[in-house]
């Protein structure tokens, strides 16, 4: 999609947004070597922001920021992970909230407890739409804090804050970046006013023609994650190697060994050496366990996060999954293990 009610994108060679242009305004997206957003510029009549967000070694985002004119983050707002959920954040204009959902494999909201500067707790309860998505958050008297409605890929048409008190939880598994305006979906960002993610689908066309489609219905289903199912098949599991090693220095997945054989070449992981596959035509959910069993096996876990790809900088940052995890998602990754 490059034009659609005034706005106007532009994408890179990987297929991600690059920016996005609106009346008056025109956003620049970054990203690093895991394809995670990680700087938003926003360009606008006689002044500039800029905006950084960070991850941890599991790819959760854990903090979001500006960035003044010296490079320097600040207006830090910092979030707190269970498994893939986020349960809290903290930020320079807002109390510490700590979040509950439904269910324990649930992304659906129950409450928050907001921890205000005295200490105080607060309760606010969470009421949602078919979909999981809030439309008012009440205290616990039932007045209604806040309320908003929504057109049917997320967009919003009408918000009310009846209190000064910000809620930014969006479809399951999403957080509205009211800076930017896209919503954090933890392994990608959505975009509302299309209705479409700003990158394309892990899974390549094994999930459709439509690399960028968020569900096939956004009023019935969900997609917390922004990734692919677990039973997508067509993966492979690869090791990169020196020249005439016998042992890898870094172990992937993926559904495309030639596209992805470019994109480490591109990044400088893969210079003179090769790429092989290791395990073949397996599903994601496969791909994933036997993902972290050879990073383990093979020691490649040898990469600081936070510095760029070097010649002493290119094996894996992070591990494949969390062995704590306990979701459905991470016991079928664990079946591989075993």
């Amino acid at each position: 999609m490059l034009h659609f009610r005034g706005q106007r994108y532009r994408y890179d060679e990987h297929g991600r947004t690059q920016t996005k242009q609106t009346i008056g305004a025109i956003q620049h997206y970054h990203y690093d070597a895991e394809h995670r957003l990680s700087e938003v510029r926003i360009e606008q009549t006689g002044r500039s922001q800029r905006y950084g967000y960070v991850y941890d070694a599991l790819g959760r985002r854990i903090e979001k920021h500006q960035i003044d004119r010296d490079g320097q983050p600040y207006n830090r707002t910092r979030f707190l992970w269970d498994g893939l959920r986020m349960i809290q954040e903290t930020g320079p204009n807002h109390p510490t909230s700590l979040y509950i959902y439904t269910d324990q494999n649930s992304y659906e909201p129950l409450a928050r407890i907001d921890t205000d500067g005295n200490h105080e707790q607060h309760i606010r309860y969470f009421h949602t739409d078919l979909n999981g998505c809030p439309e008012e958050l009440t205290d616990e008297n039932g007045k209604i804090l806040w309320e908003c409605s929504f057109q049917l890929w997320g967009k919003r048409i009408h918000e009310i804050e009846h209190e000064p008190i910000e809620q930014n939880l969006r479809y399951q598994g999403q957080y509205l970046d009211r800076e930017i305006g896209l919503h954090y979906n933890t392994f990608r960002y959505y975009d509302p006013d299309i209705g479409r993610f700003t990158q394309p689908d892990p899974i390549g066309l094994l999930g459709g023609f439509n690399l960028y489609q968020y569900a096939p219905n956004g009023l019935t289903w969900i997609d917390p994650l922004g990734l692919t199912s677990v039973n997508a098949e067509g993966y492979h599991v690869y090791g990169l190697y020196d020249p005439g090693a016998t042992k890898p220095y870094y172990i992937g997945i993926t559904n495309d060994i030639e596209r992805r054989a470019g994109e480490h070449r591109d990044t400088g992981r893969l210079t003179s050496g090769r790429m092989e596959a290791i395990e073949k035509n397996v599903t994601y959910g496969q791909a994933r366990g036997y993902e972290q069993y050879y990073i383990e096996e093979y020691t490649t876990r040898t990469g600081t996060i936070g510095e760029e790809i070097s010649s002493t900088n290119r094996g894996n940052k992070y591990n494949s999954f969390d062995h704590n995890r306990t979701d459905d998602r991470a016991k079928a990754f664990k079946e591989c293990l075993s």
